[in-house]
């Protein structure tokens, strides 16, 4: 799904393989938060979970293995891949 606001309004769209287009609706204003999983904590992955929380969404972000994920939880940075950059706890 995505979502955009124009003139003042916000339009959810999705793309329909059935109907072969882009359906889009109006929402109710200023409702633009959506829930959000991110596959894979790599450095484009953290990153983008980052700026999507940022943004005022709540973000998942996955990670399959065990020992990395707990290295982010107990540090809020990807020392990996993203050295410097903080990961907030909402994530």
């Amino acid at each position: 799904m995505l979502s955009f606001k124009r003139s003042g309004k916000v339009w959810n769209c999705s793309l329909s393989i059935k109907r072969r287009a882009l359906v889009c609706s109006q929402s109710a204003a200023g409702s633009l938060s959506m829930k959000i999983s991110v596959l894979g904590a790599g450095s484009w992955g953290t990153a983008l979970a980052i700026v999507l929380s940022n943004n005022g969404h709540d973000v998942t972000l996955w990670e399959y293995k065990t020992e990395y994920v707990k290295g982010l939880i107990k540090h809020h940075e990807n020392k990996v891949f993203l050295t410097g950059i903080s990961i907030t706890q909402k994530i």
